[in-house]
């Protein structure tokens, strides 16, 4: 029925609103990794430009060209991170939005049983798209590593 539905999309996540919250928490944790990863990234750029600059000055074009490479390629990491922690973001503002939607219905539930099953609809709908997000996520994550 309807309540294992929603039981077993619970377990995939943790099995109980703690897990939920558990999730929650990693992913705004990972997000901040990602982001102070994207600073680090930014900061070795711009070593990296100061570099060519300096090898210019000196007249050394093949060390410059090798640390514009090395600028181009921290830049795009710089990006790809700020990029997945954006996406990330987005997936952990879902949950969250969900888990305060449950909340909300199961008070209402208390109140009123038919409130009950508009809790149970919009947990498994939530639980679904938070899914996706992942797989979303998943895949983009994929697409880093091969590209």
């Amino acid at each position: 029925g309807q309540v294992g539905f929603d039981s077993r999309r619970l377990a995939m996540f943790g099995g109980s609103k703690k897990g939920l919250e558990d999730e929650l928490f990693n992913l705004k944790f990972v997000s901040k990794q990602l982001q102070r990863e994207s600073k680090k990234a930014e900061k070795e750029m711009i070593k990296e430009k100061e570099k060519v600059k300096k090898a210019l000055e000196q007249g050394k074009h093949d060390i410059a060209e090798i640390h514009a490479q090395n600028a181009i390629m921290q830049k795009n990491q710089n990006l790809n991170y700020l990029r997945m922690s954006s996406r990330i973001d987005a997936v952990a503002g879902k949950l969250g939005a969900a888990m305060k939607m449950q909340k909300v219905t199961s008070s209402m539930a208390q109140v009123h049983p038919r409130y009950l099953l508009l809790s149970q609809t919009f947990l498994r709908s939530t639980l679904i798209s938070w899914e996706s997000s992942v797989l979303d996520l998943s895949a983009f994550q994929d697409h880093e590593v091969d590209g």
